[in-house]
């Protein structure tokens, strides 16, 4: 699955005409191959097995040139990074998060719930962008 995620990052930078980097591509395969949300100073460890002393900023530059092109989402509760399962473009994220493994799993739907839709609507909320995370327990986990 890296090599997919890789390979359409490529292409999207050429169509973009943006600059993809040796940092941009470590950093976006250690999120990609990690099996739970991973933190910005577990890339930097990660990241030291490729670069001799990377630097956090150089860790962050990266985190911020993938979250704004939507080949990754930001958990907010666990401040950690997970690869765009849904296809990258979306505004929002939603996330099931297993509070006894810490696998997160994002939800297949892209569009706010209608509840939440009406209820911003009656109060004249305009979002730019929203993450719903649900936590609880994954079905391996309850065996």
């Amino acid at each position: 699955m890296t090599h997919k995620v890789i390979e359409r990052a490529k292409a999207f930078c050429i169509q973009e005409k943006q600059r993809l980097t040796r940092p941009r591509v470590e950093v976006l395969k250690i999120i990609a191959e990690s099996a739970k949300p991973v933190g910005a100073y577990a890339i930097l460890a990660e990241l030291s097995r490729v670069f001799d002393d990377p630097k956090p900023q150089t860790v962050y530059r990266a985190i911020d040139f993938w979250l704004e092109t939507g080949f990754i989402h930001h958990v907010t509760s666990l401040n950690a990074y997970i690869l765009c399962q849904a296809g990258q473009r979306h505004k929002g994220s939603q996330f099931m998060l297993c509070d006894i493994c810490g696998r997160a799993v994002e939800a297949p739907f892209s569009d706010m719930p209608p509840s939440l839709q009406e209820c911003m609507a009656k109060e004249g909320f305009t979002p730019s962008q929203w993450s719903l995370e649900v936590r609880g327990s994954c079905s391996k986990c309850q065996n």
